[in-house]
């Protein structure tokens, strides 16, 4: 076993059950060959048979780093159990061709904004194409509803069939999104606007796979119905996209652009919000550095958003005085908060230990200090 992982080229020659195209042979071209290695794999183990249907849904982005620290765990071991490698659980949906990784970090340095900038630059080189989202929950992630299977030798017919059907799909749910967000309070507004942001994100793939395989077919495969309806669509969302993009990259000042630009930037606030939240909430087993980072985005991403803005009138003036507030209110409560879990969690490890060892005294005083956290914790 140890031969088949002491190098993570060798990694993609393992049995992953349909899923060997996500594992990268080169994670460590990313950081220096010093440094660590990345790879997708099944489940929260690394099956070396048949993986569960659980292990199918449900993926970790793994972090290994130098063999030297988890060399000792390939010993006489059927399964590697790579749970403190992982940075977060996560998601794989098929779009089109294309593969989305959603990933809910239980570590914070993988979500790093320009950390992962570079890492989701390399995954959309893939073959098919990977996109990976960090999201704080995989229970609003809609699934492919099939497992995903990529078939190299599709025939341009199938093809455009595949594409205009999932185009046609998630541009009808943009419309039940956007008639939902009419009537919501705010709060449930706000989430649909992140569903909105990730359903946005599969229509610019599924755009982009039609422009680079339909588009040159276009004349020959365009005749009638339902195709002439999925180019239509195809049509306006990629002027939807290339306004938003020309936007962004401050090639245009058209008003349409500018605001789909900005309701960008807001999300991307939004989802940094909701996923401190989410953390908080699962915290009594999370490393800190995930919400620090979410801070640290959320900082990010707020002030791209003023930038962007500038000197001009923003379309989202009211949202954005809204999350500068929140944003000083959530620094001010982890100020508060991160001393106390640090100690919540020390005094956990402790606690088990002792457990483990069967110390009683041990128990005894370290499940008297863990309850003094908590009470501190409760009383913030």
């Amino acid at each position: 076993m140890e031969s088949k992982l002491k190098k993570l080229d060798s990694i993609a020659k393992l049995d992953y059950n349909g899923y060997q195209k996500l594992v990268k042979t080169s994670w460590v071209d990313l950081v220096g060959p010093e440094e660590v290695g990345f790879a997708l794999v099944e489940g929260s183990k690394l099956p070396w048979k048949n993986a569960t249907p659980k292990q199918k849904e449900e993926q970790p982005m793994l972090y290994l780093g130098p063999i030297s620290k988890w060399k000792s765990e390939l010993s006489g071991s059927k399964d590697l159990d790579l749970a403190n490698y992982s940075y977060g659980s996560a998601k794989v949906v098929q779009v089109g061709k294309d593969i989305h990784v959603y990933m809910v970090p239980s570590k914070g340095k993988a979500t790093d904004e320009k950390h992962l900038k570079n890492i989701k630059k390399a995954l959309k080189k893939f073959k098919p194409r990977v996109f990976l989202e960090v999201v704080s929950e995989l229970s609003a992630v809609e699934s492919s509803g099939a497992e995903v299977s990529i078939d190299e030798n599709t025939s341009i017919e199938d093809e455009f069939k595949e594409l205009g059907q999932e185009l046609q799909k998630y541009h009808t749910l943009t419309v039940k999104i956007k008639k939902a967000m009419d009537g919501a309070n705010p709060a449930d507004r706000q989430k649909l606007q992140i569903k909105y942001k990730q359903v946005l994100n599969r229509l610019k793939n599924l755009c982009m796979n039609w422009t680079e395989d339909i588009l040159p077919h276009a004349d020959e495969l365009i005749k009638e119905d339902p195709g002439t309806t999925w180019a239509k669509i195809y049509q306006k969302w990629n002027a939807y996209f290339d306004k938003r993009q020309a936007a962004k990259e401050g090639k245009s000042d058209d008003v349409e652009g500018r605001k789909l630009e900005e309701e960008r930037l807001y999300t991307k606030t939004l989802e940094d919000i909701d996923q401190f939240f989410t953390a908080i909430e699962h915290s009594d087993d999370l490393d800190t550095s995930v919400i620090d980072v979410d801070l640290m985005n959320l900082k990010t991403h707020l002030e791209n958003w003023k930038v962007f803005v500038g000197n001009k009138e923003s379309n989202y003036a009211e949202e954005l005085k809204a999350v500068e507030e929140k944003m000083k209110q959530l620094e001010k409560e982890w100020a508060q908060y991160e001393p106390l879990l640090k100690r919540y969690n020390k005094a956990t490890a402790l606690l088990q230990a002792a457990t483990e060892a069967g110390d009683t005294a041990k128990i005894g005083r370290f499940t008297k200090g863990l309850n003094q956290v908590v009470e501190q914790i409760n009383n913030l």
